[in-house]
């Protein structure tokens, strides 16, 4: 295509998404002036909206005056036709995430020097953002609030460069950020930018890039879980154990780098972007490890070799295959996705190590595909009576969609709770809601997006009221057992946890998610009336993995299940430890487990014969285990005989074979399963076995042959046998078409 734009022509279109196009064009001057640029243009229906508006232009005018070599620079920002545009920098680059997905595609991974420098780059922009001061207004105090592996840009000549500070916050900016409002992709946020917190300082993007880091290094997803609600608990739960820890083929002094990017405390971290570009540099100098720019660009001609080669024979920038710009709706809101994805794991390569650790990027969720249809809560929230007359009482009904994953529930039948009939401002509230697993919960709210253009990211708008909106509508109040739960009414995500009230809202009805990390969510359906103040039932969450109670035996009182850390060992040390059928890693491992709970221990061990156990769970905070394990008789045991033999000779010595019951010695393997195409996931069994969904970390298995079953509930299951050699790595890759 060509088209002319203003003084711009557009050569071709790279990306749409649902509120902005993206072009790559050519600016000419006079006497053959000519360079290359990225048009953005928001989509003409949404200039008319003036809110839309004035985010587009918040942004040009934020980034416009940064000018650094590791942040992307703003040329123009104009208007022309019917849509607004921002002409910027051209980087002859791809972003981190697609980095990942190529070098997993090609089987070449991400050395710990790419990462870090990309990491340490990153950082100096950021520091460089961060302390920017205007000459006529002073400091502009900016904070990225999106900082992410989409947003951190690498250029074939091994530039690094942050895009995207269309969420930024500035002392002078148009739109000021009401409190509670949660901007950025939930799984990078701090915590305190995850409990809507109005002290947002530059901090919190030190710590998104913490997460990043952590994430290429470990090859795990630190926060991402299985639903929103759950991704914001673990951000504001903030436990991250090492790295080292999750890859053995970390160094062990790189962790505190990387921790002290990832403390829940602001004023644990580093306290400027330059201490975490400075503490990695610092990192590669000791070790002595190749970093440059120039070593990042050679890796990335390496990976997008045949890109390079079309480009120089079409004499234009080819965009990688399948790119294009998500909306904020599309790019976090857990609306429409294919029962195929799951995100590829891109790799890390260690210094001295053979094997990859291999991490997904961030969600591309697929829209194409319909949702499947859950029943909804009903929740009837009326104005109170007058006290002339009898309060109704409040019913509460339980039932959900069937389960295979979870225990059979009941049939519905009703609560009735009196105690809150007689208490002024009740209301008569009836609740139904259905409880769907978590880990395969789409919720089906849009999340409300104010206006964000093409790449950049979420938008979920406040729901804390304002003294200009109080009184103006009904005030109703939530509270959960337990505590400490995280709301999303309409859509949107509530500051805090409960107890909480919800923002007053104009009469009519409205969804309500009530989760919490390791309960099951609660959706309500409630029906806001004009005026008054009123509180909702208390919200009782179900514990994952318990059997439900029907609801006239449940004790108002009930407590949420104690958890005790369990550790178990073995004697002598590593051997293998399989807890109900899971394999959990070399002995000592750590379990979290509910008190009074039955476990099915097995430990196993070259040279050893394999040990089971059943341990009950006890009432202290932490328990430790010990299995012992018995040396196999490899030589058969000895004996005399009673008898001389023929001829008054001495008995001989008579060996008896071996046990045959015995299991043969068997040593420990590792297995790597690949699902394709590309963003297919499966459920993994081999025998015993059960892992889970992919993707996950590699996985240790006794040595022997397996049945391996790989289950995707849209596309079939398939079978493979799967041989696990000591001491060797198996590669199984399995392929849904």
């Amino acid at each position: 295509m060509s088209e002319k734009y203003g003084k711009y022509e557009l050569i071709k279109r790279l990306a749409t998404g649902g509120m902005a196009q993206i072009y790559l064009a050519r600016h000419k001057g006079i006497e053959g002036f000519e360079r290359l640029c990225v048009i953005k243009r928001i989509l003409p229906h949404l200039s008319e909206n003036e809110d839309f508006v004035k985010m587009f232009l918040h942004e040009a005018k934020i980034a416009a005056r940064l000018n650094h070599p590791n942040v992307v620079q703003i040329y123009d920002l104009g208007r022309q036709d019917d849509s607004f545009f921002i002409a910027m920098e051209f980087i002859h680059g791809e972003d981190l995430r697609r980095i990942w997905k190529r070098a997993e595609q090609l089987g070449q991974p991400l050395s710990i020097p790419f990462v870090l420098r990309v990491i340490a780059d990153a950082a100096a922009g950021l520091d460089y953002a961060h302390n920017k001061v205007d000459p006529e207004v002073g400091p502009l105090n900016i904070v990225h609030r999106d900082i992410s592996p989409q947003n951190i840009l690498v250029s074939f000549e091994g530039a690094v460069k942050v895009v995207d500070f269309g969420i930024a916050k500035a002392a002078d900016a148009d739109m000021n950020t009401r409190s509670g409002v949660l901007k950025g992709k939930y799984s990078y946020m701090s915590p305190e930018q995850a409990s809507g917190s109005r002290d947002i300082d530059h901090r919190s993007d030190i710590f998104a890039l913490g997460v990043v880091l952590y994430e290429l290094l470990t090859g795990t997803r630190l926060f991402k879980r299985g639903n929103d609600i759950q991704t914001l608990n673990a951000v504001m739960e903030c436990n991250v154990a090492p790295p080292s820890e999750i890859n053995a083929r970390l160094p062990r002094d790189l962790d505190a780098v990387v921790l002290k990017a990832l403390t829940r405390s602001p004023d644990d971290r580093y306290a400027q972007g330059r201490e975490l570009h400075l503490a990695l540099e610092g990192w590669l100098a000791a070790h002595q490890l190749p970093a440059s720019n120039a070593h990042v660009a050679e890796k990335m001609r390496e990976l997008y070799a045949e890109r390079l080669a079309a480009e120089e024979r079409s004499g234009l920038p080819v965009p990688d295959e399948g790119f294009e710009v998500k909306s904020a709706e599309e790019e976090i809101s857990p609306r429409r996705r294919s029962a195929s994805y799951r995100a590829p794991r891109p790799t890390v390569a260690v210094p001295g190590r053979e094997r990859p650790v291999t991490p997904p990027p961030p969600p591309v969720p697929t829209p194409s595909l319909p949702v499947p249809r859950h029943e909804e809560a009903t929740t009837s929230l009326k104005p109170p009576k007058a006290p002339s007359r009898a309060q109704p009482r409040a019913t509460v009904s339980e039932r959900s969609l069937p389960n295979s994953a979870g225990p059979t529930r009941m049939a519905p039948r009703a609560l009735t709770r009196p105690e809150l009939a007689d208490q002024p401002g009740m209301t008569e509230v009836s609740l139904t809601d259905t409880d769907v697993p978590p880990a395969r919960r789409k919720l089906t709210v849009a999340l409300a997006v104010a206006a964000l253009v093409a790449v950049a990211a979420l938008v979920v708008w406040a729901v804390r009221p304002t003294d200009e909106e109080a009184g103006t509508s009904a005030v109703v109040h939530v509270a959960s057992d337990p505590p400490g739960a995280t709301v999303i009414f309409d859509g949107k995500t509530v500051a805090g946890l409960t107890p909480l009230t919800l923002p007053p809202t104009k009469a009519g009805t409205y969804t309500l998610i009530v989760g919490k990390e390791r309960y099951r969510d609660r959706t309500l359906s409630v029906t806001i009336p004009a005026t008054g103040e009123h509180s909702l039932p208390l919200v009782r969450l179900e514990p994952i993995g318990t059997e439900v109670a029907r609801p006239a035996e449940q004790d108002a009182g009930d407590a949420a299940p104690v958890r005790v850390s369990l550790t178990i060992d073995s004697d002598p040390k590593n051997a293998a430890i399989t807890v109900d059928g899971t394999p959990r890693g070399l002995a000592p491992v750590v379990v979290q487990a509910e008190t009074d709970r039955e476990l099915h221990v097995r430990a196993e061990l070259a040279g050893y014969v394999p040990s089971e156990r059943t341990i009950r769970v006890g009432a202290a905070a932490t328990q430790r285990e010990t299995i012992a394990l018995e040396r196999r008789k490899r030589e058969g045991t000895v004996r005399q005989a009673l008898a001389k033999e023929p001829g008054g000779n001495e008995p001989k010595e008579q060996r008896e074979p071996p046990d045959s019951r015995d299991d043969p010695p068997r040593g420990m393997g590792t297995v790597r399963f690949a699902i394709t195409p590309v963003g297919t996931w499966a459920e993994v069994s081999c025998g015993s076995y059960h892992f889970g969904a992919t993707p996950f970390p590699d996985k240790q298995l006794p040595a022997g042959t397996y049945d391996c079953t790989f289950t995707n509930p849209e596309l079939g299951t398939r079978r493979e046998k799967v041989e696990v050699r000591p001491n060797d790595l198996a590669k199984v890759t399995v392929k849904f078409n």
